[in-house]
């Protein structure tokens, strides 16, 4: 190929590529060149914006991230309260079993013969003599006899549970009275042991109690209101000489009065402890002379 072709073959090329060069800008597009150009530049950002996204993400605070906040727990109330529920219905069924327990000790769901063995089938039942012929009972005899005694059975078992759950729940309630007692005159009472063994002893008379086993099995009376009633005007008493004591000077060590003393060495003693006596402290003296003059004006 000669130079004359050459440079013509070179204009050639250099026409197509303004050819091409007007088109693509007729249609918007830019230069390839600079297109490539762009994307490199594209690519540092994007690289730049993601070594940026990973340095604020290690200084970034988890304890800090709201996604990752401790929620408040709305199901907390229903389920604390379904707890105690349980609670107190493990407690009762603690107390109807204890109770059965020492008001039938021998019980037994089944039906048991003069040896203690189960009779469970009419045939059971044809192994002893009818009393009423004083032969072996009859298939039709024994089949009568079965079923009568299941019957009873299911009376004696219906009687019972009402007795076990009646005496219970007089057992719980007073237990539960005596928990009142004790968190509302439970310091006044702590100050005087020997009126709490009197008041005590007093509402012990009101009590039925079950002779055999000791179980309380009636308490006519609140024991709470009585011993409401009974430290009223102790705790009058008392109001009035917390309203007249001076403030006490916390720089100096506290003694313990005669009675707190006393305390200390019983104050495991339960409020249910009853024992006769009269009041011969003489603190206790003074809250008695408090309660006379209460009553007689």
């Amino acid at each position: 190929m000669n130079a004359d072709d050459t440079s013509q073959a070179q204009d050639q090329v250099d026409d197509w590529a303004d050819v091409e060069a007007d088109f693509l800008a007729e249609k918007g597009v830019d230069n390839v060149d600079d297109k490539g150009a762009d994307e490199d530049v594209s690519k540092v950002s994007d690289q730049d914006e993601a070594a940026k996204s990973a340095t604020d993400a290690e200084k970034t605070d988890p304890n800090e991230d709201t996604d990752l906040e401790q929620k408040a727990d709305e199901g907390a109330p229903q389920r604390q309260y379904r707890q105690v529920q349980r609670e107190i219905e493990a407690d009762n069924k603690a107390m109807r079993a204890d109770v059965q327990k020492e008001l039938y000790p021998d019980w037994s769901d089944e039906i048991l013969d003069g040896d203690g063995d189960p009779i469970k089938t009419p045939r059971d039942v044809m192994a002893h003599t009818n009393p009423a012929t004083g032969k072996r009972f009859t298939e039709e005899e024994a089949t009568a006899w079965l079923f009568a005694a299941q019957n009873h059975k299911d009376t004696q078992r219906a009687e019972r549970d009402e007795r076990v759950s009646q005496i219970s729940d007089t057992m719980i309630d007073q237990r539960d009275q005596a928990d009142q007692v004790k968190s509302e005159f439970g310091d006044l009472l702590a100050k005087l042991p020997n009126l709490r063994k009197e008041i005590f002893a007093d509402y012990k008379a009101t009590l039925v109690v079950d002779k055999e086993t000791g179980l309380i099995i009636n308490a006519p009376v609140s024991m709470y209101k009585f011993f409401e009633r009974a430290l009223r005007p102790y705790a009058e008493y008392a109001k009035q000489l917390q309203t007249q004591a001076p403030v006490a000077d916390k720089s100096k060590p506290v003694q313990k009065t005669t009675a707190e003393v006393k305390q200390i060495h019983q104050d495991r003693e339960d409020i249910h402890s009853a024992s006769g006596g009269s009041i011969t402290d003489p603190e206790e003296d003074a809250w008695a002379k408090a309660a006379k003059e209460y009553y007689e004006g």
